[in-house]
């Protein structure tokens, strides 16, 4: 990236960056929740969500990183909110518990994954900005861009397929129902 210039090539990196963060960090969450009756994957999937969501922050400087963060955000809301929409969330749940609801203990299991996740993509995110903005890493930034378009793009893909495929193997949800 030059003075202050941004070509095709940096832009769509930055809207890809961004589009990968929101994907990662919100719809990993329901992928979370169907995993969520293993306390070492509560554990260790935030931390790959954070570790994934730090590497696709990743830019030639400071400024592209900010600019991915800052536009992750809204994708990030779009992303949720088409999620919620579906209902997949309370749809598995019944599913994999038999009750429309989370009983309490699930309820804090999920809410300290989602903490975690919070946690982890922070602190992945600060080291992807750190790792941007030194100099002396600049020779590896071909390599982050490589991982960048290909496997985070699968994980991307493979994220939005399995729960395209929830939508559809997942009875629809009608309020009160129990499949005990």
């Amino acid at each position: 990236m030059g003075k202050g210039k941004m070509n095709r090539f940096d832009r769509g990196r930055i809207i890809m960056g961004a589009a990968q963060i929101a994907l990662i960090t919100s719809l990993g969450l329901y992928i979370l929740c169907a995993l969520s009756y293993s306390v070492i994957l509560l554990c260790t999937i935030p931390v790959v969500i954070g570790a994934v969501a730090g590497v696709a922050v990743i830019g030639r400087s400071g400024k592209e990183v900010l600019l991915k963060w800052t536009l992750s955000i809204p994708m990030w809301l779009i992303a949720a909110t088409a999620a919620v929409k579906s209902q997949v969330n309370v749809r598995l749940v019944l599913q994999l518990t038999g009750y429309d609801d989370m009983t309490v203990g699930e309820g804090l299991e999920f809410m300290l994954a989602i903490l975690f996740v919070g946690f982890w993509s922070l602190v992945f995110m600060g080291a992807g900005d750190w790792f941007s903005c030194h100099e002396k890493f600049r020779a590896r930034h071909r390599i982050v861009f490589i991982i960048q378009a290909v496997p985070i793009n699968i994980i991307c893909v493979g994220v939005i397929a399995v729960l395209i495929a929830l939508n559809f193997v997942l009875p629809a949800y009608r309020a009160g129902m129990h499949y005990t």
